[in-house]
């Protein structure tokens, strides 16, 4: 009944799906390390908001999630602060790898906005990541990728052009274990 009601006073949040786990009301209870926690700090994120809350610990379990929210309701960093974690956990990048995490978003203007939020996050954990769009020069995005991209946030035409390049020797997607459609 207090999560029902919890979830009530946090936008009329509905959820679906068996065993569902339950939103968090603090950044400490999703199991986030203390690196991320101190980077949610220093962007001074009091608290999770509703999507945030709720997809947050879904994510963290492993689950497959969609999520729907108004603009401006934190919807990226919901996604991004799970695969920040789950990045970090992974295998160091070797020669040729291609991403772990995949970002794609159907326009440049999203591409680089979200790009733009996960640099916010990323430039103190030393992960390498990519934003990569049609319009601008694809040599430049193609000797971004070479030099070892942990993150790749992308329009699906230019990932196919990426993936196409050189034979198909830019990059790859064997590595790719966190998916975000956006």
């Amino acid at each position: 009944e207090e999560v029902r009601e919890y979830r009530k006073s946090m936008d009329n949040m509905k959820i679906r799906g068996l065993k569902c786990p339950r939103p968090i009301k603090n950044w400490y209870q999703c199991g986030l390390t203390s690196k991320i926690l101190e980077i949610i700090a220093e962007q001074q994120y009091e608290r999770p908001t509703s999507i945030q809350a709720q997809a947050i610990p879904v994510i963290m379990s492993g689950r497959d999630l969609i999520g729907i929210a108004k603009t401006g309701s934190g919807k990226t960093m919901a996604f991004v602060l799970p695969m920040l974690r789950h990045v970090m956990d992974q295998p160091r990048l070797a020669i040729n790898d291609g991403p772990i995490a995949l970002i794609m978003t159907p326009t440049r203007e999203l591409a680089m906005q979200t790009y733009s939020e996960c640099c916010k996050c990323t430039k103190t954990m030393g992960l390498g990541i990519v934003c990569a769009y049609g319009g601008a020069p694809i040599k430049d995005q193609i000797a971004d990728l070479k030099r070892g991209a942990e993150i790749v946030i992308c329009t699906p035409g230019r990932m196919i052009d990426l993936l196409l390049a050189n034979s198909g020797k830019v990059t790859n997607l064997r590595r790719v274990t966190y998916l975000v459609l956006d």
